[in-house]
Formats: structure tokens, C-alpha cells, sequence
């Protein structure tokens, strides 16, 4: 069926007015008010400034007159700085003629007083409690004082949209800046050597020659083959989506449709995901684009494991990859939902005097500035609402999604509010594009950390941060949910290969390395209400990949929580018992990849084992108590609802510094052969070391 046959401008100008005018922006000016209007209508609910109009970045002759110092000053932590200003009647006049200063405070006078009644004005100044360079400005009057203002310094290398003044194609501006600073500035995000392709592309532009332009949308997969020998490969961009439901799985390539994919795929039959990831990468003057459900042959298993094994490079070599983050399916689009925000908020640019002939150029937030990692989460207006999270962010929470997001070496979060830049050296919001806002566990590691990790027998800060980093992905993608469970290994194989060089020592098995032994077998389950084992075999019990559900290390958390409190000591501490040893890790790839799914039947070996009978007749709670001889002697944290049967044991691995109670494992004895084999059934802590006196070392094998 014929189309209209539109430029390619014009339907570029229209999916950008159609998809990009969400965007975290201030609408078109509306009138001042006249200097006569009448003060009834100047309260905290009407006043002249809102978050639908634009603000002006001009200063009347108080704020211009403001010295340089209190822009600049370093303000000591717990102090803060003023100066005196006019009173409110005036800073309303300024506001009316256009002040953007006086505008901004008038906005936050959240009080009924008269304004008569308000004398001089003191603009006072501290420092933003947990946001580093951010400062927290406010109006006192005398001990009236308006709301809260924040204020970041715009650095003199960034010359960022000014948001007062968006279009709709204010974010292609804005992903073109992230990428031309990138590109000039991070070293390491242009370190990639780009020798690798994936073995199939989209060709976006193979119809777009003046042949035809009802067709010149169309696309076509090709072979990467054709490539060799043709010099330097090709950039291309990869997606990363939520394929969503059954009813609503997008489009794929089967070994049915293959020759037909080959030689067209129309536009127009593509969702709308699809669409406006073509268009975008042609926007960014890109011909190539990877995208999983058509350049992998969906129901040719050999074919899935090989493309999945070498997903590691399809996203790390990628130019980069776009994130439908807010899109529950195909059919979301790449887009910004400006119907979800939580808030209206002004941002306003203003230059202010730096004391050296020139202008410091300053954003200012009516509210603090968004983290950025809950903007990716979607932890944004709806605290402790986990339901809801999945349904701002729904792509944050597929497993798949994670090694996509990791290994990229740049990424475009489509978030539910604003735009997301992830680059090796940066992370940026369409409020603030030249930094991110970190929460307080993404802080920097501390010097005593640093120091702490330094003193460690062949462990550099560098591998101590690595291995707290997989730490950290291990909890991550627990979280995450698979539309096959036994995909659970395979979703993360990437990582996995990817990290091998910063664990060279390490044998990688079933998202565990055996030089993070035994502090990986550590783990807990997370929920209250106990998930059920799953039948199908995954892992072995003791990885914490066999785990249905989410999972946490304790242990690791209790003592990151007292370095960053500053008690008792720094950085995770390493005193295991006494004579425990791995002795070996085995276990057999299922299609050949290390890094990939296993068969049944992986082992660990412990030497210098030390552990007792429990008493029979435990229960199985989120918590509950265990007895040995009749006293209780710790806590026990099961893994699943299913109550342990038989003989059971507990094994202790580690002997805190801080308490001296022993934490460990609690394991279910199997015979197989005559040899006794242990199976994992839960998390034990809070146990006193002579609970182990009279017990003899052993040799054990956990299966």
C-alpha cells in the first residue's frame, strides 16, 4: 500500500515534534504582570514566576551589584555567608521588570505575611549537605526566611543548552554535545579499538538513493562478511528494550524470514521502538544499527548461543547504544513522558559576577537536583514504592538489560523524565549535563580505604574496587527479572568475560570467581516472604546465581557501613577461620562458553572445614533462631520456603574483628555413593566461636 511520500526532513521535523518535545524544558514566556497588580494575586501560588514560564537571566541593579566573593567563596562545612539585599517590595518590582535573581526568590516565598511587613533582606548561602560543589541559598528577614533555593556552577568548558529556551529538537542538541565532548575530551571512551562486528546489521540506508522515495524508510539485514577487507569496519549503534509480553513481542528474524529480511524490512511494519531508534541513529549520522530480536535468528538455538557469547563486543564496540529505559515493550518508543513528571520545577541559567571581568555562569534549582541514579531507577517522587519503580524504569529491571548497559561505552538513558548520558568518564541529566548527582553509596572510596586495600598482599585498589564492583552487580542483577529462568547465566556471561583481566588469578564459575573465595559464598536472600527453588537446574546451591530471587552480602554491607561512618576500621576486613582453603571449583559449560550456562553437577572443594550437627526440627522463617544442644545458637536466614529435611550442619567461614561472632552457612548432608556431599539451605550469623570447640577439620564438597 502506497504512502505519502514525504522528505526525510519533514518527517524527521515531525517525529522530533512528536517524541522530543517531552523533554525537561521551561515552555514559551508568558506576559509580566504590570507593576499595578494588585497583591492579592502575588502569593506563593500565583506569583509571577512558575514552572511553565520563561525566565530572564537578566539582573537589576541590586543583584548585579552583589560581590564576587559570595558567588565564588569556598564556604566551609557547617558555616555559611550573606549579604544584604532589598526589601521584598522592591525584590518584586525587580522580579516584575525582569530580574531573574528576584524572580527565583519571590518564586520561593512560601508564607501569608503581608508584604509590607518584610524588611531588608539578607541572602544567605551554605553548603548543599551531601551534594559536592552544590550550594543551598535562601531570603532571611529578620527570622522570616523563604524557601530554599540550590545553586551549581555551569563550568566554563560547558556551554549547555540554556533550558528557558528549548525546542523540539533541543535533545538531539543536547545527546550531539554529549557526543562532541566525549569525543574531544574522554581518552578512555575513544581507547576502543573497533575491530570487531557483530554478524548481522540493520542497513538504514540502503533504500534511501532516490530510487524510490515511498520506500527510502525501509531497511534490510545484512551480513558483516561483506565488510572484510574493506579497510577500518563501520561504526553502528546498538538498542537495548523491553521486548515485553507475548501479545506485544516485537518483530524478529527466524530461520523462516531470514531470506526475507535480507532483502527488506519495510518502516512502516517495525514498532514504534524500532522506528525511532532508525531515525535517531540517522540523525546522528549513522548508517548501521544492531538490534537483538532481528540480527539474531530467534529460534536457531546454535545461533543464539554464538551471537549471545559474543555479546560482550557487540556492546562494548558499539558506538553507542540507545535505551528505551521508560518503555515496557516495543512499541514505548525512545521518548521522554513529560505526562509522568512528579513535579514542575524551574531551572534557570544566570551569569553573575566572578570578581575577574568576566561572568560565572550559574544553574539554579528550586529543588535539589535530581541523582542520578534514582532517575535510572525510577525511584523519583514515590519513595518506597517498588511496584511502581518498574513501571517508570521497566528496562532497569530485565536482566539482559544490565550487561547491555555495562559493557556500552556510551549509552542514552530514555528516562521517564529526563535524558540520561553514561559514558566510561561521564554521567549527565538533561538538568545537568556536565555531572552527575551521586548518592551516598556511590562515593568515592575513601582514603582510608585506599590505604586499607593498598596494605593487602597482592590486591591493588584498583582489583579491591573491581571486586567490590562485581559485588555490587552480583545484588544488581538479582533483582532482575528473565522471561527464562535458565537464561540466568547466560544474561551475564558478557560481564563475566569482561571482567576476567581484572581477575586474572580467578576461575569464573556461575557468577562467582574462586579469588573472591570465601567471601562470595556470603550471600542472602533478600525477601521476607520466602521464594520457591526452582526446578530447573541453574547453578549450584552455593552460588548465589541459584538463588531464585534477590540477594545481598551482609557482610560486605555491615562493614562498608562502618568505613563510611568512620568507626572502628576501613574497607572490608579479611579474617577468615583459621585453615579454610579452597581446594578446587569444577564445573562443565553447557555450549562451550566458560563464562556461559552449566550442566548439572559443579563442585566446590573446602579443606580445613569446621562445623557441627544442628538440632533436628528446624523452621524455616525469614529469620529464626537454631539450636545446637538445646540453646539457640544464631540466627539462620533459609534461602527458600521449602523446609530443610535430613541432617544438617553448619559451616563457618568468617570471624568478625568487631564482635568476634562467627558467620557461615548452613548445609544439608546428601550420601551419594557412600561419600557425603552438602547442599546449601541458608545463611547463618550471630555465632559464638566456641559452638566449633572439639570439632575436627575436614574436607567437604558442596554441591
Amino acid at each position: 500500500m502506497a504512502r505519502e511520500g514525504r522528505s526525510v526532513q519533514s518527517r524527521l521535523s515531525a517525529w522530533f515534534g512528536r517524541h522530543f518535545s517531552g523533554g525537561f524544558e521551561l515552555p514559551l514566556p508568558r506576559p509580566m504582570p504590570p507593576d499595578n497588580q494588585s497583591s492579592e494575586t502575588l502569593n506563593a501560588e500565583t506569583n509571577f514566576i512558575s514552572s511553565t514560564s520563561e525566565m530572564a537571566t537578566k539582573l537589576c541593579g541590586v543583584c548585579s551589584s552583589i560581590p564576587a566573593w559570595f558567588w565564588t567563596q569556598k564556604i566551609e562545612e557547617s558555616s555559611r555567608i550573606s549579604v544584604e539585599l532589598q526589601p521584598f517590595k522592591q525584590m518584586r518590582k525587580g522580579a516584575r521588570r525582569g530580574c531573574g535573581l528576584c524572580q527565583v526568590l519571590c518564586k520561593t516565598r512560601r508564607f501569608r505575611e503581608p508584604v509590607d511587613k518584610l524588611g531588608a533582606c539578607r541572602l544567605v548561602m551554605r553548603n548543599t549537605p551531601h551534594i559536592d560543589g552544590c550550594k543551598t541559598m535562601f531570603c532571611r528577614f529578620g527570622e522570616v526566611s523563604l524557601g530554599y533555593i540550590n545553586m551549581l556552577p555551569i563550568p566554563a568548558s560547558w556551554s549547555p543548552l540554556s533550558l528557558s529556551k528549548l525546542d523540539e529538537n533541543s535533545n538531539l542538541l543536547l545527546i550531539r554535545d554529549w557526543f562532541d565532548n566525549c569525543r574531544l575530551n574522554h581518552t578512555s571512551c575513544n581507547n576502543v579499538t573497533r575491530n570487531f562486528l557483530p554478524t548481522r546489521l540493520l542497513d538504514l540506508e540502503v533504500f534511501d538513493e532516490g530510487r524510490s522515495r515511498e520506500f527510502e524508510d525501509d531497511i534490510k539485514l545484512v551480513c558483516s562478511r561483506q565488510f572484510q577487507g574493506v579497510g577500518s569496519v563501520p561504526h553502528y549503534i546498538t538498542l537495548s528494550h523491553c521486548w515485553g509480553p507475548p501479545e506485544k513481542r516485537p518483530v524478529t528474524t527466524t530461520l523462516a524470514n531470514r531470506a526475507l529480511r535480507m532483502e527488506r524490512i519495510a518502516f512502516l511494519d517495525l514498532p514504534r521502538t524500532f522506528q525511532d531508534a532508525i531515525i535517531l541513529t540517522r540523525k546522528l549520522g549513522q548508517r548501521y544499527l544492531w538490534i537483538d530480536s532481528l540480527c539474531i535468528i530467534q529460534d536457531d538455538e546454535k545461533d543464539w548461543a554464538n551471537e549471545a557469547s559474543m555479546m560482550s563486543e557487540v556492546y562494548k564496540q558499539s558506538w553507542c547504544t540507545l535505551a528505551a529505559l521508560s518503555s515496557s515493550n516495543s512499541t514505548g518508543g525512545l521518548r521522554v513522558s513529560s505526562n509522568l513528571r512528579a513535579k514542575k520545577r524551574f531551572i534557570l541559567d544566570l551569569g553573575v559576577n566572578n570578581g575577574h571581568d568576566g561572568l560565572l555562569n550559574v544553574r539554579i534549582f528550586e529543588e535539589e537536583p535530581d541523582i542520578w541514579r534514582e532517575e535510572y531507577d525510577g525511584f523519583i517522587s514515590i519513595p518506597f514504592d517498588e511496584e511502581r519503580y518498574t513501571k517508570l524504569s521497566p528496562l532497569r529491571y530485565r536482566a539482559w538489560a544490565l550487561q547491555e548497559k555495562e559493557l556500552s561505552t556510551r549509552s542514552i538513558h530514555f528516562g521517564c523524565r529526563q535524558l540520561l548520558w553514561e559514558c566510561r568518564e561521564l554521567k549527565g541529566t538533561s538538568q545537568l549535563p556536565w555531572r552527575a548527582i551521586r548518592d551516598f553509596d556511590e562515593l568515592n572510596a575513601s582514603e582510608a580505604e585506599q590505604k586499607w586495600a593498598e596494605s593487602q598482599p597482592g590486591n591493588s585498589v584498583l582489583s579491591y574496587r573491581m571486586r567490590v564492583h562485581w559485588l555490587n552487580l552480583s545484588q544488581d542483577y538479582s533483582q532482575r527479572s528473565l522471561t527464562n529462568k535458565t537464561d540466568k547465566l547466560l544474561a551475564l556471561s558478557g560481564i563475566a568475560r569482561s571482567f576476567q583481566k581484572h581477575f586474572p588469578e580467578g576461575k569464573y564459575i556461575a557468577g562467582l570467581w574462586s579469588s573472591h573465595l570465601p567471601l562470595a559464598l556470603l550471600w542472602q536472600g533478600e525477601q521476607i516472604d520466602l521464594p520457591q527453588r526452582t526446578t530447573e537446574y541453574i547453578a549450584p546451591s552455593w552460588s548465589w546465581t541459584s538463588h531464585p530471587s534477590s540477594i545481598s552480602y551482609p557482610l560486605y554491607a555491615f562493614h562498608n557501613l562502618y568505613r563510611k561512618t568512620g568507626r572502628k576500621r576501613s574497607g572490608l576486613p579479611d579474617k577468615w577461620l583459621d585453615g579454610l582453603e579452597v581446594v578446587s571449583i569444577k564445573g562443565e559449560p553447557k555450549h562451550g562458553d566458560d563464562y556461559g550456562a552449566l550442566k548439572e553437577g559443579a563442585t566446590l572443594e573446602l579443606g580445613g572445614a569446621l562445623f557441627f550437627e544442628l538440632d533436628s526440627g528446624l523452621t524455616v522463617y525469614a529469620a529464626t533462631f537454631f539450636k545446637k544442644d538445646g540453646v539457640e545458637a544464631g540466627f539462620f536466614h533459609p534461602d527458600v520456603s521449602e523446609c530443610p529435611q535430613g541432617k544438617l550442619v553448619c559451616l563457618g567461614i568468617f570471624s568478625s574483628e568487631y564482635d568476634g561472632k562467627v558467620t557461615g552457612l548452613i548445609l544439608r548432608e546428601h550420601i551419594r555413593d557412600g561419600s557425603p556431599l552438602y547442599s546449601r539451605v541458608g545463611y547463618v550469623d550471630g555465632l559464638k566461636p566456641s559452638l566449633w570447640d572439639g570439632s575436627e577439620r575436614r574436607q567437604i564438597t558442596l554441591i
